[in-house]
Formats: structure tokens, sequence, C-alpha cells
């Protein structure tokens, strides 16, 4: 089955606004009270905090900001536009920490918890540096970049008794299934994933997405299907920061060599 079940809601998320420090607290009070709105939901320990790569999951049930629209709380409502108020009227009080904007600034994590490869440290080489004839030491960056196709990162998540399908605009389906189950801590073989259209990804939806998380979440305390499609702005508090996006990256390169050498 391709289509959606009748019934659909819509679901905005509400990001932190500021990029580091702590959450204390999420008053939905006014939120609530809007017309139309279903459900605010924000205190569920499987909603997805941040730090997940494709190859890893985000952290979960955290007080901790680790970005800017770190996802906090997701808005389920009657139609798109009462979600995307209603978001607008949530409160999140912070206590905002230090400011990170310098790459180089920031300590190096010798043992990450996700990543491709582990970090590689063999042998001291200042000492081979400052010992040798001709030495090479160059550094080179990256800005940050955000895979932002038109198609917005979207999923409708619905339940039938304890089976999930999630249809989202995902590249990697197979892995988005694995991840989504893991997310839920419900077995894989009941999580179904449909992506019959994909719009522009450019890297940007080889992972699962807080969105789909959120999305199933909100489907299953509502009991209804929930449609969430975040759409882009300016400040990226509502819009790609969630999602998957290429940091900065300086890249140092040093080479040493014993003897001169010959040739250009």
């Amino acid at each position: 089955m391709r289509g959606t079940p009748d019934g659909i809601a819509y679901a905005a998320i509400v990001g932190t606004p500021v990029g580091s420090g702590r959450i204390l607290g999420i008053d939905v009070s006014v939120a609530e009270a809007l017309p139309g709105v279903i459900a605010i939901i924000y205190d569920d320990a499987r909603m997805p905090a941040g730090e997940s790569n494709s190859r890893a999951m985000p952290l979960f049930d955290t007080d901790v900001i680790l970005h800017l629209g770190q996802p906090v709380a997701i808005v389920v409502a009657e139609d798109q536009a009462i979600a995307r108020d209603a978001a607008a009227l949530v409160v999140v009080r912070t206590e905002a920490g230090e400011d990170r904007f310098d790459v180089e600034a920031q300590p190096v994590d010798t043992a990450p918890k996700i990543g491709f490869l582990p970090p590689i440290d063999n042998g001291d080489l200042d000492a081979v540096m400052a010992d040798a004839a001709v030495t090479f030491d160059r550094t080179y960056t990256t800005p940050v970049h955000f895979p932002a196709a038109l198609e917005p990162h979207a999923t409708t998540a619905w339940w039938d008794g304890d089976k999930l399908t999630v249809r989202s605009s995902n590249q990697v389906i197979g892995g988005a299934r694995k991840t989504i189950a893991k997310a839920l801590k419900i077995d894989a073989d009941k999580v179904r994933v449909l992506a019959p259209y994909v719009g522009g990804g450019f890297g940007g939806k080889t992972g699962v997405g807080p969105e789909a998380i959120l999305a199933a979440i909100a489907a299953e305390v509502v009991g209804r299907p929930v449609k969430v499609a975040p759409p882009p702005s300016p400040d990226r508090v509502h819009g790609a920061s969630p999602f998957a996006h290429d940091a900065a990256h300086p890249h140092r390169c040093r080479r040493a060599r014993r003897d001169p050498g010959h040739g250009a």
C-alpha cells in the first residue's frame, strides 16, 4: 500500500533557540490552547537530540543542547499551518552555554562514539618534524555545507497495531528501516519504509533525520497518521540545522623527510 490512511494529522518540530547550553524547561500551555492542536510531545525519552550520522545513533533523553535548532518537542495539529503556528508559541527556557563558532578551538575527541575511522596516533610527529631536512606543513579548510534541496526532509508515519509504516524522502531505505527500529526499540521486521519520491538529496538524505523518528512517535501517541515536512528558514531553527550537513573541516597536512632528495 502506497497511499496514506485517512485522518492524517500534521506536525511541526520545535527546536532550541540557542546552540549550546542546557534546557531548563518547556512551556506548552499557550500552544496547547490554540484551536486545532491535537498534542504536543516533549517528554518522550525516544526523541532524538543530535550527534548522529549515517552509521551511528543520535543521543536521546538529554537536557544538553548540542546544536541550534535541536529538536525538543513536536506539535501535532489538524493542519500544517496550525502546527507551525503552535510550534512558534512553545517556550523553550534555556541556560545558554559558551558559543562554539571556532572549529579549531574545540577540543579534539580522541575516542569518538561516531565516525567512520578511529583516530590513529603513531609516534612523535613533532620530534620527526624538528629533525627533518625537509618539511611540509599546510592547513586547508572547507566551509559548512547544507544539502539544501528544494524538496524537504519529509516523513509520513502511521501504525497498524504494532507495525510501523514510514514514507520518507530517504536515499537508503534498508539502513533507514534498521535505524528507525533501533531508535524506537522495536524489531526491524515491524518497520516498513517507503521512498517512492526522494527529490533532491545531495547526500543529505542518506541517513535518518530526526523528523522520521519524531513522526513515528507522534503517530503512536495520537493514534493517527502524522506528516511532518520542516520548512527551510533563514535562522535554521526549524529548518536544516537538525538534519544532515557537512561541518567545517580544517585539514592539517604535515610531512617530513630526513634527506633533501632530488628533483622537482
